[in-house]
């Protein structure tokens, strides 16, 4: 008995030496040694009071793997009868999947004669839980070997917060694919020559700004999940798949060559056109490096990869800028009561007004486009409040005047439309200073703002909306002429009224 507890005690000592990097076992084996536990014993009663009091889960074993003494946080933790564990095996008592890690490790022991722990697996009523299991071979005076003894710790929590810490290391939070410094690691590790050729394919997303200004950024974030979920459906499953930046990914493709890359970008190019929605179109720009050596620079590959992503940006830019503006526009009239005839009108108006007054190629343009996307801003406010038949209270008023601004960062956002920019911001100011956002006054509003508020309230007037009859002609020409030099421009409300009369 004397033995016994001089050994455990030598043991104890090697396992905590063995612990250094992980706390809670070190605190625990510790304080094993500095109680009282390793006193010399009289009997066998008094030796199971001892290991029943300490707070691991105590095992001996014979050389033939079976149990000769177990203590009850052993028996509590894996939830079994002590009758059922005595002179049992493994194999008798666990799932074969546990028995295979411990009876390696147990052989490992015995053969080497070496002190030696491991962390293990164990699954409890379809939990899973982690235990540190510390083993040695038990050996007499006369060093011969008598068995293994050793102890587990439950060390499930400390697992998981591990887990977790090593996830946000190496995960996006948001798309729930690597970061780049997993990408980079696994891109420099020892990948085998079997893997090759190995395809790096780069991608940055398009619009990603402009989804965060219309619809703020958590419409911006479901795009970045979106464009995740397309490269996780089109790659291979053994595809190290990152989030690179901001707005681009990167992709490690295995056993990859060219023919087979150019067919994962086009299931790529078609999955976004098909998951693309009229108020939100999906576009990422690609470019891709086959390797068939490893013995490249890292960095010059990836700069590679770089410059050919941005040239295909680049070449794809003048679509994507128009099929941006069609989009706004199915948009605009799924979200409000701008029909497409109604901006046909406003439009088709607007061109006589530039007509009229001699305007060159540039400002028709200008006034045309305005005519058709002064509203866009509206595609960022919520529906309900757009929808709404009766009059609006002052929270949905103040967020309705939100508008122009959002229409404004839209435009302003792409060079297709950064010139009418100003244009939308100010297109409901009012001649006399009144209107919003600014409180602008005469010449400070843009001339083709002034225009087409005059337009637009016209055929508003003399055509039904939901909340709104339509009024005759010849009452809006009134209402016009009334509040010209107020909210109108005097010098436009004449020759647009001339316009109107003449038609």
């Amino acid at each position: 008995m004397e033995d016994f507890f001089g050994w455990f005690k030598v043991k104890c000592e090697e396992w905590c030496l063995m612990s250094e990097k992980t706390l809670l076992e070190k605190e625990i084996i510790n304080q094993m040694l500095s109680d009282n536990i390793f006193e010399q014993q009289a009997n066998e009663d008094e030796l199971e009071s001892i290991l029943n009091s300490i707070p691991v889960f105590f095992f001996h074993k014979n050389l033939d793997g079976k149990y000769l003494r177990v203590n009850k946080s052993f028996v509590k933790f894996f939830n079994i009868n002590l009758k059922d564990i005595i002179e049992k095996k493994d194999s008798e008592i666990f799932s074969k999947e546990f028995t295979k890690v411990l009876t390696m490790h147990d052989n490992e022991v015995l053969t080497s004669g070496k002190t030696m722990n491991y962390l293990a697996e164990f699954t409890k009523k379809d939990k899973k839980y982690w235990v540190r299991i510390y083993k040695s071979c038990h050996k007499n005076l006369n060093k011969d070997k008598l068995g293994i003894i050793g102890f587990a710790i439950d060390v499930t929590e400390e697992k998981l917060k591990e887990d977790k810490i090593t996830y946000l290391s190496y995960y996006d939070k948001l798309t729930g694919i690597f970061n780049r410094a997993y990408f980079e690691e696994k891109f420099l590790e020892n990948i085998p020559q079997k893997k090759l050729p190995i395809s790096i394919m780069l991608g940055d997303l398009n619009g990603l700004k402009l989804a965060n200004d219309i619809f703020g950024h958590s419409q911006g974030d479901l795009l970045l999940i979106e464009v995740a979920n397309i490269l996780k459906h089109c790659c291979p499953d053994d595809s190290v798949i990152s989030r690179w930046g901001g707005d681009e990914f990167a992709v490690l493709i295995y056993n990859c060559n060219d023919n087979m890359l150019h067919e994962i970008k086009l299931s790529i190019e078609n999955r976004c056109i098909r998951k693309s929605k009229p108020t939100l179109i999906i576009s990422i720009a690609l470019g891709a490096v086959t390797l068939k050596s490893l013995t490249i620079d890292f960095g010059l590959v990836i700069r590679e990869a770089e410059d050919r992503m941005y040239r295909n940006k680049l070449m794809e830019r003048k679509s994507l800028r128009h099929n941006m503006i069609s989009s706004l526009e199915i948009a605009l009239s799924e979200k409000s009561h701008e029909t497409e005839a109604h901006t046909r009108r406003v439009r088709e108006l607007c061109i006589k007004m530039g007509q009229k007054l001699s305007m060159n190629d540039d400002e028709c343009n200008e006034l045309e486009l305005l005519a058709t996307l002064h509203d866009v801003g509206k595609v960022g406010i919520p529906d309900w409040i757009l929808e709404k038949p009766g009059k609006l209270d002052d929270e949905e008023w103040i967020t309705m005047k939100k508008h122009p601004e959002i229409g404004y960062r839209i435009a302003e956002s792409s060079p297709e439309m950064a010139h009418v920019a100003l244009a939308i911001y100010s297109h409901h100011e009012h001649y006399d200073g009144k209107g919003y956002p600014r409180g602008l006054k005469g010449i400070e509003i843009p001339v083709s703002a002034r225009i087409l508020s005059i337009v637009d309230s016209f055929d508003v007037m003399t055509h039904n909306r939901p909340y709104k009859k339509a009024v005759p002609k010849t009452d809006a020409i009134n209402e016009i002429q009334k509040c010209s030099g107020t909210q109108f421009d005097p010098f436009f409300v004449c020759e647009f009224i001339d316009i109107i009369c003449a038609s």
